[in-house]
C-alpha cells in the first residue's frame, strides 16, 4: 500500500459551538511544473494563448499567421503535455464547453463557424455566422442577422428568431423580443415576458436575475427577479451585479452595498468601485481602494465581512481589473497584474494570502481550469509560450468540528503547542490514489490509542 508524508499544521482554535464549514486553512505552498512549451511568433501582443482542459484536453495557440490574426494554428494537449492532436490554418478556438468548442473556418470577414469535439473532428458543420459556447447543452446561433439555439447534435431546438440572446443559467435564457428582454426556458417557451429594458450578462445565479427598465438618457434602475419572474428586490438601484455566494454589489443614489437574497444590506461598500465580473468567489471579492483616475486606482480584495484581505497596491495597479484580467479566485489561486512606470502590463498568481506563486512577470497569464487539485495556467513572454501545472504541497485541512477535535485531542496526547507543526506517515487507506483528509484521521485515530487499521501496519 503506497505511502506519503503529510505535514498537518495544528493550528485549529476550539471550537465552542457549531460554525459552517469555513475557507481552507492558510499555509500551503505550491509547486509549479511546466508541462508544456513552445516558440511562438506572435504578430502583435502575446495573448490569448490557451483554453480550458475539458475531458483532460485543453488547445494552446502555437502560430498565427501574418494578416492580423486572420488564422492560426492550434495544438490540444494532455494533462502531461502531451500533443493529443493538432488543428492548422483555423480562425479562431474556444474552450470546451458540453465536450464541444467553437470554431471558425476562414477569415474574420467571411469565415463560417461551427464546432469541434475533443477528438479534433467538426461534429457540428462551420455553417454559422456566429456562435456562442455551450451551456447546459445549448449554444447559440447566429443565422442572418437573427440569433436562436442549437443542440449538442447541432440540431436547431429553438429558432433563429431573435434579436439578442444570452446564454442559458439555471434553466433560462435572456432573449431580446423587439426592445425589450424576457426569458425563455430550453424548449423555448416564455417563461418570464419581454419586459425589461436590460438584463445582465450573467443572467440567472442563485435562483435571481438582475434586471432594469429605463434607458441611456434618464438612467436604469436595476432590481431582482426570480425564475418566476416575480420582482423580489424592487428595481430601485442605479446599477445591480448578479449575485454570487448569497451577495450581490448594488449602488444606488445613497451609495452602494452588498445585499442578500432578501435586499438586505449586509455589507455596506466603502469602497469606489467593484470588478465588474468578479462579485464573491471563494469569499473574496476584488475592489478598488479609492476614487481616482480609473488606470492609476490601487485594487484589493476585501472577505465577505468587509476586510481587507489583501492590501491594495501591493500589486501596483488594475488588480482584477475587468476586461485586462480575470480576477476571481480559482482553487485558492487568482491571477493579478502590475504597471510600470511605462504602463506596461505584467501577469502573475497570487494565493488568498496575497503570496505569489507564478511571479508577475508575463506578458499575459490565463487560468485553464483544474483537473482534481492540479491548476492549470497558460503564461506568454518573449515569443514563449509556457503550460504549467500547480500543485498545492500540503495537505489543506478544513474547519470542520470532527478534525477540529481530532486534532486538539492529538496537540494535548503528543503535548505541542498550537502552532507546532507535525509530521505524521500516513497511507491511502481507500485505494483512490489520493492521501487525503479520511486518510490522516486513520492516523490521527491511532495516535490517540483508538481502533483503527494502522494497528494492522503497526501493532503497539
Amino acid at each position: 500500500m503506497k505511502k506519503r508524508v503529510i505535514s498537518i499544521l495544528l493550528t485549529v482554535a476550539v471550537i465552542l459551538s457549531v460554525m459552517p464549514m469555513a475557507t481552507a486553512s492558510s499555509g500551503a505552498s505550491y509547486t509549479v511544473t511546466t508541462i508544456f512549451e513552445r516558440e511562438v511568433e506572435y504578430p502583435y501582443f502575446q495573448g490569448d494563448v490557451a483554453r480550458n482542459f475539458y475531458d483532460g484536453v485543453a488547445g494552446v495557440r502555437v502560430g498565427y499567421d501574418t494578416n492580423g490574426y486572420q488564422t492560426s494554428d492550434w495544438v490540444f494537449i494532455n494533462t502531461s503535455g502531451e500533443v493529443v492532436f493538432s488543428l492548422e490554418g483555423v480562425g479562431r478556438v474556444g474552450s470546451f464547453n458540453d465536450g464541444l468548442a467553437v470554431a471558425r473556418v476562414g477569415n474574420i470577414q467571411t469565415g463560417k463557424w461551427g464546432f469541434i469535439n475533443t477528438s479534433g473532428e467538426m461534429v457540428i458543420p462551420a455553417v454559422y455566422d456566429g456562435v456562442n459556447h455551450f451551456s447546459e447543452g445549448l449554444a447559440e446561433v447566429l443565422i442572418d442577422e437573427n440569433l436562436g439555439f442549437i443542440n449538442t447534435s447541432g440540431e436547431m431546438v429553438i429558432p433563429a428568431v431573435y434579436g439578442g440572446v444570452k446564454s442559458f443559467s439555471e434553466g433560462l435564457a435572456a432573449v431580446l423580443v423587439g426592445n425589450k428582454w424576457g426569458f425563455i426556458n430550453s424548449r423555448g417557451e416564455t417563461v418570464i415576458p419581454a419586459e425589461y429594458d436590460d438584463v445582465c450578462w450573467f443572467g440567472f445565479n442563485e435562483g435571481l436575475a438582475a434586471v432594469s427598465f429605463g434607458n441611456w438618457e434618464t438612467g436604469y434602475k436595476w432590481g431582482f427577479v426570480n425564475t418566476s419572474g416575480e420582482m423580489v428586490i424592487p428595481a430601485i438601484y442605479n446599477y445591480a451585479q448578479h449575485f454570487s455566494e448569497g451577495l450581490a454589489f448594488v449602488s444606488g443614489d445613497e451609495g452602494a452595498a452588498y445585499i442578500n437574497a432578501s435586499g438586505e444590506v449586509v455589507l455596506p461598500f466603502t469602497y469606489f468601485h467593484v470588478s465588474y465580473d468578479s462579485g464573491f468567489t471563494e469569499g473574496l471579492a476584488v475592489v478598488m481602494g479609492v476614487e481616482n483616475n480609473w488606470w492609476d486606482a490601487e485594487w484589493g480584495f476585501i472577505n465577505t465581512s468587509g476586510e481587507v484581505v489583501i492590501p491594495f497596491g501591493v500589486y501596483g495597479h488594475q488588480v482584477g481589473l475587468a476586461g485586462i484580467i480575470t480576477s476571481v479566485f480559482r482553487g485558492g489561486l487568482a491571477i493579478v497584474s502590475s504597471v510600470d512606470v511605462n504602463n506596461a502590463s505584467s501577469y502573475g498568481v497570487i494565493d488568498t494570502n496575497g503570496e505569489i506563486v507564478i511571479p508577475i512577470e508575463y506578458d499575459d497569464v490565463m487560468y485553464m481550469g483544474n483537473v482534481g487539485k492540479v491548476a492549470y495556467y497558460g503564461l506568454s513572454r518573449n515569443d514563449i509560450t509556457t503550460i504549467v501545472a500547480v500543485t498545492a504541497n500540503t495537505l489543506t485541512v478544513l474547519a470542520d468540528p470532527v478534525i477540529d477535535n481530532a486534532l486538539a485531542i492529538l496537540r494535548y496526547v503528543v503535548g505541542l503547542s498550537t502552532a507546532t507543526p507535525v509530521t505524521v506517515e500516513t497511507h491511502d487507506y481507500d485505494g483512490n490514489g489520493v492521501v487525503e483528509i479520511a486518510d490522516a484521521l486513520q492516523v490521527l485515530r491511532y495516535v490517540v490509542g483508538l481502533s483503527s487499521p494502522l494497528d494492522k501496519l503497526y501493532p503497539r
